[in-house]
């Protein structure tokens, strides 16, 4: 949905009308949330980036110790 003048009250209300009875819009936006949870939250993706957050983290520590 679409709204051109977040100013205009009727527009704002027949915009959330139609989000909450038009079935077939709010299947494509539960499709399309999907779509971008899965590429956001790829398991593998996050895994990746958290060890190498740690292994940061770990080396770092073991530099300042041997200062």
């Amino acid at each position: 949905i679409i709204i051109k003048d977040e100013r205009n009250v009727d527009e704002i209300a027949q915009a959330i009308r139609r989000a909450v009875t038009d079935d077939a819009l709010v299947d494509r936006a539960a499709e399309r949330n999907q779509q971008i949870a899965r590429k956001r939250l790829d398991f593998n993706k996050i895994k990746d980036q958290v060890v190498a957050m740690y292994q940061q983290v770990y080396h770092e520590q073991r530099t300042r110790r041997h200062r």
